[in-house]
């Protein structure tokens, strides 16, 4: 048996595996532009996966400050979604974002005389050297 293999020129190469981020997505976008968070739709598949439609659609919402939320149902031909604000980003340190409110001052009470005894330690005990 033999085995013939041919090397592509770099230009079919780019187009037979285009980058990833560099698939053209303009008709997603613009498909979008027409539609407002809160609004619903729905797309027919057209020989497309559904991994491949919603990824697509999914970095399109996300160019025009959207998300998206997919319906739990779907015909053979068509997948509903619908379009939803971006919420605010998330602290990028891991800790909850306060809220935007006015900080309320504590109200005072007259508080008993701290005792002389050693406060409780909160933690692992060291061993003193």
């Amino acid at each position: 048996m033999t085995v013939s293999l041919r090397k592509l020129a770099p230009e079919e190469a780019q187009r037979v595996f285009p980058r990833r981020g560099h698939q053209d997505l303009s008709e997603y976008v613009a498909a979008l532009r027409d539609l407002h968070p809160g609004e619903a739709a729905g797309i027919e598949r057209q020989g497309v996966s559904d991994r491949g439609i919603k990824r697509r659609l999914g970095v399109a919402a996300k160019q025009l400050g959207y998300r998206l939320k997919w319906g739990r149902h779907s015909d053979a031909e068509v997948l509903y979604f619908q379009v939803m604000a971006t919420p605010p980003t998330k602290a990028s340190n891991g800790r909850r974002r306060r809220s935007a409110q006015v900080p309320t001052r504590a109200p005072t009470t007259t508080r008993a005389p701290e005792s002389t005894a050693p406060q409780a330690r909160r933690g692992r005990r060291h061993r003193a050297a």
